[in-house]
């Protein structure tokens, strides 16, 4: 499980680790890496009282599209090819005298 988690300075030789909801918790120790291990063992002892942090998928399922839906974003072959498909469907309709 990973969570994010914020470690910020507090003073000139204190640090200070913060998660968000639904563990909002803090913790202070004299190095960022000891204020979160102070953190982990919090979060570890919040969950042993038989508490479970889990992941809900909602709606995601509704639609098998979602899925696959932007899995080209930035890929620049699927970009030259939207290109020669636009250009394609130009040359198409100025063939059939269809204005666009």
């Amino acid at each position: 499980m990973q969570i994010p988690v914020l470690i910020e300075p507090v003073s000139a030789n204190s640090f200070r680790a913060s998660s968000g909801l639904p563990l909002a918790l803090t913790a202070e120790g004299p190095t960022a890496e000891g204020a979160l291990a102070t953190l982990k063992q919090m979060v570890d002892a919040k969950l042993q009282n038989g508490s479970r942090m889990v992941t809900v998928d909602i709606g995601a399922d509704a639609n098998p599209w979602s899925r696959v839906a932007g899995m080209y974003a930035g890929n620049p072959r699927f970009d030259e090819w939207q290109a020669l498909m636009a250009e394609n469907r130009r040359k198409a309709q100025e063939e059939e005298g269809i204005s666009p």
